[in-house]
């Protein structure tokens, strides 16, 4: 008889836990529903244009945090630093890469994000 009280205490949490978890799936489902609503409501074109925007806005402020921890940047203001970081461009070189050479005009500026350059 002790085993099988355990196993009903044990029935119980899980009653509880599934009923919790089921009120968390009914919160997430009408989150859901209303953001399936707004794409209803949105052209295909309106909701591309609004994800670049969004994707944009996020590799702004990706490139702006890294540029805050350039020393060349640090007496910037913050406009100043998204404005650069606005005019930014992701390039990426594989080993061996010359990405400039001694005499070359200088009309890029490099930021290394991540490896290393000699």
């Amino acid at each position: 008889l002790q085993s099988v009280r355990v196993v009903e205490t044990a029935v119980v949490i899980d009653k509880m836990s599934i009923v919790e978890r089921l009120q968390n799936f009914i919160t997430d489902s009408h989150e859901i529903f209303k953001e399936m609503d707004q794409y209803g409501r949105e052209s295909s074109f309106e909701r591309t244009r609004r994800e670049v925007r969004h994707q944009l806005a996020e590799a702004e402020k990706y490139r702006a945090s890294i540029l805050r921890n350039v020393n060349t940047f640090s007496g910037l203001s913050n406009d100043a630093i998204i404005s650069a970081a606005q005019s930014m461009e992701e390039v990426f070189f594989k080993k061996g890469d010359t990405i400039i050479e001694q005499d070359d005009i200088g009309d890029t500026f490099y930021v290394v994000e991540e490896g290393l350059v000699s």
